[in-house]
């Protein structure tokens, strides 16, 4: 039942932001069994932007952290799919959500974000205030809001992507995170060479 509810709750976060990218890194995250299910929702929803294995590193929490996140913010599947599409506020707050998860850097290593504020994407948006911290043992990721355990990495069609037990935003609750526009996106992926939203 967890599982159950960790895909679906996956399947709305991540039709909220993105457009497809190449299908070569979808079919090798499928081959993880932490990430088989939410390969097969980001296949089937085209969430990601063209060419992400060129620009982008990616934290990739575990179904099971989606499920926490749901839990942490009084979610349910029925009022999340109802506020994603009634609410743009909270959409945004959920795009938020994803972005805190992309690093606008290819193939990063983990101990060259050791001990050194790395800009995500949502950072580089709002101005510097969720930067990443990978920690010297490279063990744990932290952001303003959160921190978790660094469990695997993986290369995906030459993108790397660190799998982690957890979501790093937000600290409590997902009124406390700042709305991200769909142009916001935009204009960062085009200003680093990459086509989003179709």
């Amino acid at each position: 039942m967890r599982r159950v509810t960790a895909i679906l709750f996956a399947t709305c976060l991540v039709t909220s932001a993105f457009a497809q990218g190449s299908d070569c890194w979808l079919q090798q995250m499928s081959q993880n069994n932490d990430l088989f299910s939410l390969a097969q929702l980001l296949q089937s929803t085209k969430v990601l932007p063209n060419s992400v294995q060129e620009k982008s590193t990616l934290f990739l929490p575990t179904n099971a952290a989606f499920v926490t996140f749901l839990v942490n913010n009084n979610l349910s599947l029925d009022t999340l799919s109802q506020q994603l599409a009634s609410d743009p506020q909270f959409r945004g707050r959920i795009d938020s959500v994803l972005m805190e998860h992309v690093l606008m850097l290819p193939n990063v290593n983990l101990a060259d974000l050791a001990n050194s504020p790395t800009p995500t994407a949502l950072s580089m948006i709002h101005d510097g205030d969720y930067d990443v911290t990978v920690s010297n043992d490279l063990s744990t990721v932290s952001s303003p809001a959160n921190q978790a355990n660094i469990v695997d990495t993986i290369t995906l069609c030459g993108m790397t992507g660190f799998i982690i037990d957890g979501v790093l935003l937000p600290a409590t609750d997902i009124a406390s995170v700042p709305v991200t526009t769909h142009d916001q996106i935009e204009a960062l992926f085009a200003a680093a060479g990459n086509s989003t939203m179709a």
